[in-house]
């Protein structure tokens, strides 16, 4: 795993929200998913997953689906281009209105970034975490 011992400074100039993608499971069958929001930059790209209640299994299923098979993932339609993963660090990012059990300490030790959505406003819910690179090359489990 590649852990930044302090918060990065992420230039994120793109927005790519709501994507339907697929991907060749391992078992040879055909996935689908949906990506909430991609935001990109000249060196990074974060995934955002957005959830009304976060709870514990979101995290764990957002992290394995797609963060950790990024570059496996395609859109569903042609007409659409998801950013490449080449060379840029990959972060992870749960946004939720509400917390349940220790959803929000457990994103935190898996190094997504989390923010509490309330009103029309928001906040970093671990702003001290160090965050995790996902990109295929540098994470390992």
């Amino acid at each position: 795993m590649t852990h930044s011992t302090a918060t990065p400074t992420l230039v994120l100039t793109r927005c790519y929200p709501d994507i339907a993608v697929r991907c060749q499971g391992k078992d040879g069958k055909l996935e689908h998913g949906q990506i909430d929001i991609i935001a990109s930059g000249a060196r990074d790209l974060v995934i955002i997953e957005t959830k009304t209640t976060l709870d514990v299994s979101d995290v764990s299923y957002f992290c394995n689906k797609y963060l950790i098979n990024y570059s496996r993932w395609q859109p569903s339609s042609s007409f659409i281009r998801l950013p490449k993963c080449d060379g840029k660090r990959i972060f992870g990012c749960l946004a939720y209105m509400k917390a349940e059990d220790k959803a929000e300490e457990i994103a935190a030790r898996e190094g997504l970034i989390t923010v509490h959505v309330f009103g029309d406003s928001s906040s970093l819910a671990q702003p001290n975490t160090p965050l995790i690179d996902y990109h295929p090359d540098r994470y390992q489990r």
